[in-house]
C-alpha cells in the first residue's frame, strides 16, 4: 500500500462512519459487502465462486452461458473476479440459483 493510501485510509474510514447513519439500510449493506469483497480475495475458480455465492457449480455454468464474465488464468483455467460477478448479477437482476 502506498504512503498516500495509508494516510487516507483512516480519514476515509472516519468519513464513512460519519455518513453511515444518513444512508438507507440497503445502501449501507451494499457498501459493506463491496468493502468486504474488495478487502478479501477477489479472484476465484468456478468451484470457489460457487461456494462463495452459495450456489452449485452448475448454476455458475448457467450464469456463464448468460454472460457471466470470466477470464483465463495463467494456467488456462477460468477465473472470476468477484467484483465483476457482483456487478454482472446486479446489472442482470440475477437471483441466487437463477
Amino acid at each position: 500500500m502506498s504512503t498516500i493510501e495509508e494516510a487516507l485510509k483512516p480519514l476515509f474510514s472516519q468519513w464513512l462512519e460519519e455518513i453511515k447513519p444518513e444512508l438507507k439500510e440497503e445502501v449501507r449493506q451494499e457498501l459493506q459487502l463491496d468493502i468486504e469483497a474488495k478487502a478479501q480475495q477477489t479472484l476465484f475458480n468456478q468451484t470457489q465462486l460457487a461456494r462463495n455465492q452459495n450456489v452449485s457449480v452448475e448454476t455458475i455454468r448457467k450464469w456463464r452461458k448468460k454472460g457471466l464474465p470470466s477470464e483465463p488464468s495463467v494456467t488456462g483455467s477460468l477465473q472470476f473476479d468477484l467484483n465483476k460477478v457482483n456487478q454482472w448479477k446486479k446489472e442482470n437482476n440475477v437471483l441466487k440459483g437463477a
